[in-house]
């Protein structure tokens, strides 16, 4: 196919409808359009192609419309990306700089000093389907928190909200991502233990659009950070940039995948 024939048949695909431009639901839906928002009206000014942003009411909601190929370009979380990659619907360009961290915190005046004092204690928690959720599960076992001491975990529909239930009376200490706390004050809360896992974001195209335009998309992100505009949206979502990615980037999220899928089929997950 000649370049002038890419050009024509780009055209047709994205004159009729704007692109559809996908986001995990990992905060309120105000909050995600808050951060995200500039972000697309960079990504279509730079493609010259109108685009429409979507979040989901949760994360199954989120992972079904996956599944359906809905979204023209996806950004999600990383345990995410291989179930994307299983529909072959989409592939990877780019993943955040950014590393996200797993964090566990208390409230300042807090007489906890460690995790071993949470056993049994009442814990925040984002959506179980949450990454953050199942590293910070993770946390409190490796501390010897099973059996009798693991503790009362309390799932909230957002990571924020998770953060949020620290300031109630019968809340010890919530589970959250770093992310979240670049939106807080330091004054709020304090850290009482990190783990830093994964990066953040993974950026996904569908398989489906031409290829002129997945490259022009690709390009968008690859080189944000070098654009004074681009470095406006950055500081408005509150991360520095991106670098090439591919689907074998995201291998090492298998087990977490198959936990994500896991807990889709389960009532009630297990401790």
């Amino acid at each position: 196919m000649t370049w002038g024939a890419e050009r024509d048949k780009q055209r047709q695909v994205t004159t009729a409808r704007p692109l559809v431009f996908g986001i995990l639901p990992f905060m309120t839906p105000v909050a995600i359009f808050t951060r995200f928002a500039p972000l697309r009206d960079y990504l279509s000014q730079q493609i010259q192609m109108s685009m429409f942003l979507e979040t989901s009411p949760n994360f199954s909601a989120h992972l079904s419309r996956i599944s359906q190929r809905r979204y023209d370009l996806l950004v999600t979380a990383p345990h995410f990306v291989p179930l994307a990659i299983d529909t072959t619907y989409y592939h990877v360009v780019a993943k955040s700089l950014d590393n996200i961290a797993t964090c566990i915190v208390v409230k300042p005046n807090s007489a906890i000093q460690e995790l071993s004092d949470l056993s049994g204690k009442s814990i925040a928690i984002p959506p179980e389907t949450a990454m953050v959720t199942m590293v910070g599960r993770e946390m409190f076992r490796d501390a010897g928190l099973i059996g009798e001491k693991t503790p009362q975990y309390m799932s909230f529909l957002t990571h924020n909200a998770a953060y949020e239930a620290l300031t109630g009376q019968q809340i010890f200490a919530a589970v959250v991502s770093s992310n979240v706390l670049t939106t807080v004050s330091t004054t709020d809360y304090r850290r009482l233990a990190c783990r830093d896992s994964f990066s953040s974001l993974g950026v996904l195209i569908s398989t489906e659009l031409p290829p002129l335009l997945q490259q022009q998309l690709t390009t968008a992100f690859l080189e944000i950070d070098k654009n004074p505009q681009g470095l406006t949206v950055l500081k408005t979502m509150k991360y520095t940039g991106f670098k090439v990615s591919e689907n074998a980037d995201f291998q090492a999220m298998r087990p977490y995948a198959d936990r994500l899928q896991e807990l889709e089929l389960m009532s009630t997950p297990s401790p």
